[in-house]
């Protein structure tokens, strides 16, 4: 928030439409996830794997009712693969150590991860001169400022990543080369497909990644530094219905 970004919450589900959408491949592990049984909405039967499946969303919305600078990220969990099925114990009998062991392990990890997205404006037109456009060093240093916030310095190197242009991505690591994450400028073909304004940026990291935690908690973190102040706005997505209600 120190850096202008504008907060929100999105509902975690989604959709198979979602992943082709943004270029998943089809060996994408970011595809392994779990299928409710009973969703909200038919459309989004999936539970999210990256928090930009349903960020886009709600940068779309705010653009579609006439933001056109618009900063937001949001911090939530993702579900890191599917269910490992397993037979149900028998109703009305407390299950042993050892079934509730298998049970516990077969559900899938939930980290929390942050998210980002922009477009528009990063400085409005002043007497400095006329407005500047996000560009994707803008997601990448905020993002980089996540770190600073916990006294972690992030590193970036060139990378390739869907849903990103090729040529202007990022992969962000921490000291001794995890990658944790990914920013740039989204793939043309990806922001079409959503309908989302031209040179749309985002990015991601594993907020709660081990080696980001780690280096967070042995450095006790800090303040994290302040950048210029985005004019934002954020509107918070719609409760879902089911069909017919």
């Amino acid at each position: 928030a120190a850096t202008g970004l504008v907060e929100v919450l999105s509902y975690p589900f989604t959709s198979e439409e979602r992943h082709d959408a943004l270029g998943y491949a089809a060996d994408d592990a970011r595809r392994t996830t779990v299928r409710l049984a009973n969703p909200l909405q038919d459309e989004a039967p999936l539970m999210r794997t990256s928090i930009l499946d349903t960020l886009l969303d709600t940068l779309r919305r705010n653009v579609s009712r006439g933001h056109r600078d618009v900063a937001l990220y949001e911090i939530g969990l993702v579900t890191a693969g599917g269910i490992t099925p397993l037979p149900l114990p028998p109703g009305g009998v407390e299950p042993d150590a050892e079934t509730l062991a298998r049970i516990t392990g077969g559900v899938p990890a939930q980290p929390r991860h942050v998210a980002i997205a922009a477009s528009g404006a990063a400085l409005p037109a002043g007497p400095h001169g006329p407005a500047r456009p996000v560009e994707a060093t803008d997601v990448v240093g905020w993002v980089r400022a996540i770190g600073d916030s916990i006294g972690v310095e992030l590193g970036v190197e060139a990378a390739q990543r869907e849903p990103f242009h090729p040529g202007r991505c990022v992969a962000i690591s921490v000291p001794g080369g995890a990658v944790v994450g990914h920013a740039g400028e989204l793939h043309p073909k990806v922001v079409a497909a959503l309908g989302l304004p031209e040179r749309a940026v985002a990015g991601g990291a594993a907020l709660m990644a081990p080696s980001l935690a780690r280096l967070g908690d042995r450095r006790g973190g800090h303040a994290g530094r302040k950048g210029h102040r985005r004019q934002a706005n954020h509107l918070s997505a719609p409760p879902p219905r089911r069909p017919g209600g």
